[in-house]
């Protein structure tokens, strides 16, 4: 019976001893190494111990009766450590080293006074016992805390365990004064069993809980990686927003300073010219042999610098407010003579004569934001009166078009035409020759680009019909199949 229960000791001692070569090999650079050695060191030394334990009589007894039992209790400490290490916690070292000299002084004083080989047996149950309880709680809580089933399995691999030494160590306490050598004990049976079976699968669910740890570092790490770029993708997105905040208060600075700039050029000079036009009048209203034709030329002069810069002002201001961007405007029912002797009556008396109306259609009212289009006409009837000969006629012609329902309003000159180098960009922002420069409030271009934005605005279009020496045709067409 003695030998079958060395041959025991001998088998889990080195199931023991082979198992943590294995656990280092798969899972050293998986897992953290400090953990990992902590739990083969532990394994090994108790493999170690139970070895010594089992070659008793092989061995020196100094090595199987005083050096296996101290290093069997170290083992489990490094056990214990190891699994504090995967809960994050840890028992002061001291308070471990002094439980570990506590149990290897009383188990040398046990062996110094000669007492019976059942009570050291008894103490070093108890020890074993203790540690693995210990191990099997803590496994037990790193498996609530992380779900992992190799956690589960260390925990019931050594709560076997437990369980097998407490039954053995509750039966030692009635029989320890009969205990002699490695005679077996029925309750040797179980704990040799389970000693198999922590063992085996108590390594085995370390392999597995390192492997598990190890993915969900991986999943949380692959999970913070995603929200790091997400979080980099925000900050960029915001950026970006903020750069294009930016770039649109710089762009409507630049605006303003245009507007600005617009309104000095096309205001200080002609408020002069009307200044001295009616200053010049109020001489000859005054003069001796005061003459009424000559102070009427030059108050018509005077109104017609006053409508320029009026027109000038009505285009900066609309270029300012209304025309920049794509706001919606509202539309209305609003009878079309009514518009067009509006804007006839804004042109300077001396040129209202020049403008006739031909209607192609009976139409009498059609949809259409009636501010816009009479600034948008004026701007085409001053542009037409600049480029004709100083008494030749200016023609307005409204007329329908069923395909696509529309409004077309033709306005005609007798000028010489539009170079070619103007037609490309006629219709944009600051594109304007000499003669336009010299027109009525386009001496910064805003002239046809307004009529091009307001035809935009109804969803409609502005385009030159024909030009050449006999004269040009613009013509708006405004949509009149849209909700108003």
């Amino acid at each position: 019976m003695e030998l079958h229960a060395q041959t025991a000791f001998v088998v889990i001692g080195f199931l023991y001893i082979a198992l943590p070569f294995t656990a280092w090999t798969i899972v050293r650079e998986r897992h953290g190494r400090l953990r990992v050695s902590l739990w083969c060191t532990g394994t090994l030394i108790y493999g170690f111990s139970v070895l010594l334990i089992g070659l008793r009589g092989s061995v020196p007894d100094w090595a199987s009766l005083l050096v296996a039992p101290p290093l069997g209790y170290a083992a489990w400490g490094l056990l214990i450590r190891a699994l504090e290490s995967e809960l994050g916690e840890f028992t002061p070292m001291p308070w471990l080293l002094g439980v570990w000299l506590l149990a290897v002084a009383t188990y040398l004083s046990l062996y110094s006074a000669d007492a019976s080989y059942g009570a050291r047996i008894l103490l070093t149950t108890t020890v074993h016992a203790a540690g693995a309880v210990a191990v099997t709680c803590l496994a037990y809580r790193l498996y609530l805390r992380t779900s992992f089933r190799s956690a589960a399995l260390v925990a019931l691999a050594y709560g076997a365990f437990a369980l097998a030494l407490v039954g053995r160590q509750a039966t030692l306490w009635a029989i320890w004064r009969d205990v002699q050598g490695l005679g077996v004990h029925w309750t040797f049976v179980p704990v040799f069993v389970a000693g198999l079976i922590a063992a085996l699968y108590g390594n085995l669910g370390y392999i597995g809980l390192a492997l598990e740890t190890a993915q969900a570092r991986e999943i949380h790490n692959t999970f913070e990686l995603a929200r790091e770029q997400e979080r980099r993708s925000q900050a960029e997105l915001r950026v970006r927003e903020q750069s294009a905040l930016l770039e649109e208060r710089s762009r409507l600075l630049a605006h303003r300073e245009e507007i600005l700039a617009a309104l000095a050029h096309e205001v200080r000079q002609p408020l002069n010219n009307a200044l001295a036009a009616l200053q010049s009048a109020e001489a000859a209203v005054l003069a001796p042999g005061f003459s009424s034709t000559q102070a009427a030329h030059r108050l018509d002069r005077a109104a017609a610098v006053l409508a320029h810069v009026a027109a000038a002002v009505d285009n900066t201001l609309a270029d300012a407010v209304l025309l920049d961007g794509s706001r919606p405007i509202t539309r209305q029912e609003v009878d079309i003579t009514t518009v067009l002797e509006l804007v006839i009556g804004d042109l300077p008396s001396t040129s209202r004569h020049r403008i006739h109306i031909e209607r192609e259609t009976t139409t009498r009212t059609a949809a259409m934001h009636p501010g816009l289009m009479r600034l948008a006409l004026r701007n085409l009837l001053n542009n037409a009166l600049a480029y004709s000969a100083p008494n030749a006629a200016v023609t307005i012609r409204v007329r329908d078009s069923d395909e696509p329902l529309s409004l077309l309003i033709d306005v005609e000159d007798k000028g010489r035409g539009l170079p070619a180098e103007v037609l490309a960009s006629l219709f944009q922002r600051g594109a304007s020759g000499e003669q336009m420069r010299r027109s009525s409030g386009q001496g910064h271009g805003l002239g046809l680009y307004i009529v091009r934005r307001v035809a935009e605005l109804h969803q409609g279009t502005a385009a030159v019909l024909e030009t050449g020496p006999q004269g040009t045709v613009f013509r708006l067409s405004i949509p009149q199949d849209i909700g108003l």
